[in-house]
């Protein structure tokens, strides 16, 4: 499985467990910002689409609108830069890291 269809099949659950877990990027985020991902069903899919106007307006704070996008734009320019230039174990190494 692609690095990006694996992230698009994440649940909100999944998308908040990984946030909780990740390693990428320090996250100062509090029970209600995933209460408010997961009211909202913000998936693996809207998180690789979502804009800063769309987490401004799913009533989270400023603090965890930058970091939850900016950690999404890494995310993007990883697969991007894999798509590009595709290396098979390149991805699998992503992939294995994001889901653990």
């Amino acid at each position: 499985m692609d690095l990006r269809k694996h992230i698009e099949s994440w649940t909100s659950k999944e998308l908040a467990s990984f946030l909780k877990r990740q390693k990428l990027q320090v996250l100062h985020l509090e029970a209600n910002d995933f209460s408010i991902l997961n009211n909202k069903r913000i998936t693996g899919s809207s998180f690789l689409h979502i804009s800063k106007d769309d987490l401004r307006r799913s009533g989270l704070e400023l603090g965890p609108i930058i970091e939850i996008y900016s950690l999404k734009e890494k995310i993007v320019s990883v697969i991007n830069r894999i798509e590009t230039n595709p290396s098979a174990e390149y991805e699998k190494d992503i992939i294995y890291y994001i889901s653990n």
